[in-house]
């Protein structure tokens, strides 16, 4: 996934889509646009995996709170939409070029 904005970009690959289940290692890049110099890529360490790590999180939390072990859940279903939007949002530029997330 590629990312652009009017002072940078940045890449992102999750891995586990590609080759599933196995996947790749998960990359991020940034870029800024800089009057100073020509713009470079610089690459972002990261640890452990999107996957499953974004599902174990928020499972984690229901299955406290359906234990008792707390009465809130730190996600909402509005954060859910919201990521869904950004995903659907995803599926139409692949299809036809640069598209805004809806709200």
């Amino acid at each position: 996934m590629k990312l652009e904005g009017t002072a940078g970009a940045a890449k992102i690959r999750l891995g586990v889509n590609l080759d599933y289940p196995r996947g790749v290692p998960d990359e991020l890049e940034f870029c800024r646009l800089s009057p100073d110099g020509p713009p470079g890529w610089t690459p972002v360490p990261l640890a452990g995996s999107w996957f499953p790590q974004a599902f174990i999180g928020p499972m984690a939390s229901v299955m406290r709170c359906a234990e008792g072990e707390t009465s809130e859940i730190p996600t909402s279903v509005e954060d859910a939409y919201r990521t869904m939007a950004v995903v659907e949002a995803c599926y139409l530029s692949s299809a036809g070029g640069g598209t805004p997330v809806p709200s």
